[in-house]
């Protein structure tokens, strides 16, 4: 039986080559952006702060990736929430002493913004990778945080310590769906139908390999001219997956968590477990009732990509359940 740690970097780090992100276009009307000097002063973060309101600090994946992607999880909302983006430390534009780069920093990083940001406690939006930080800056602080939104959401617990018969048979067949998933015709149809199969250009070569990376996390993959290409730095995150601790099961503290814990996931993202989330379903209908699990149809890992109507419905209710 494949391990969790096995199938997630794998399908993590496919269509990460190791290079730095592009950066963003440009800053959004009203944006501000900044820097933090980490509390161990090993360099600095990129702090980029879009709308009004309470903040909703976001977590991007990789590791060792960007924010860049996930800019668009805020379009909408503004007037509701302050959103607070920040590339962690060793990402894009955040370098900083490789020696420093650790799970552990990663989360005195969040405790350092949050103090930063005048917060009590913070509700965190996290996606993909994020979901571990997400949880060990829960189980440090857990009086710290407010709602936890946990987006292509990893399962809440690991390792094969944990997998009884019931838990292991979820993984059956995992990587076969995720590679008929990745290799689907409407990935072979848009490159043909943008001149791509066989690229000859610099550009043609990275619009082919764009093509391939939307459609390895998105269903429609059509809508790949709104992504920019996913770079990592790889010391980044070969060190943040160093110092993860991979034998975890946090049923219990995401079970007792006062405020509202929301998990939103594609039916068809592969890179969070089977399809359909029947981990977190599974952890809803024992030990967490007031779990609340979104299953978005017809969408992947990136779900505000493949549905941005229905994710930002979701979100908008996550951080604001009083008001569902």
């Amino acid at each position: 039986m494949r391990t969790w740690t096995v199938s997630v970097w794998a399908l993590l780090t496919v269509f990460a080559p190791a290079a730095a992100q592009m950066a963003a276009s440009g800053p959004q009307q009203g944006a501000e952006g900044w820097y933090l000097p980490t509390r161990d002063q090993a360099g600095e973060l990129f702090v980029y702060e879009v709308g009004t309101g309470e903040p909703v600090v976001v977590l991007h994946g990789g590791p060792g990736a960007d924010f860049t992607d996930l800019l668009p999880v805020a379009r909408g909302l503004e007037k509701k929430f302050r959103f607070v983006f920040y590339d962690q430390r060793g990402s894009l534009r955040s370098p900083v002493v490789l020696d420093s780069i650790s799970m552990a920093n990663h989360v005195d990083d969040l405790e350092t913004l949050r103090e930063a940001l005048g917060a009590q406690r913070i509700r965190i939006l996290s996606h993909s990778a994020g979901t571990l930080l997400a949880f060990e800056y829960l189980r440090v602080h857990p009086d710290r945080v407010r709602e936890l939104v946990l987006v292509g959401a990893l399962p809440h617990k690991n390792g094969r310590r944990y997998f009884d018969d019931e838990y292991a048979s979820f993984w059956r067949n995992l990587a076969r769906d995720a590679k008929e998933f990745q290799d689907r015709d409407a990935i072979r149809s848009e490159l043909r139908g943008s001149g791509l199969e066989a690229p000859e250009t610099a550009k043609q070569k990275s619009q082919a390999a764009l093509i391939r990376q939307v459609g390895s996390e998105t269903v429609h993959v059509e809508r790949w001219r709104e992504a920019l290409p996913t770079r990592v730095n790889p010391e980044a995150a070969r060190r943040t997956r160093e110092t993860t601790n991979f034998e975890y099961d946090h049923s219990a503290i995401l079970a007792n968590h006062p405020f509202q814990v929301t998990v939103i996931n594609g039916e068809f993202d592969y890179t969070v477990g089977p399809r359909g989330s029947p981990l977190w379903k599974r952890l809803r209908e024992t030990l967490a009732p007031r779990l609340h699990v979104v299953i978005v149809p017809n969408a992947s890992h990136i779900v505000w990509r493949d549905d941005p109507e229905v994710f930002r419905a979701e979100l908008s209710a996550a951080l604001a359940p009083e008001k569902r």
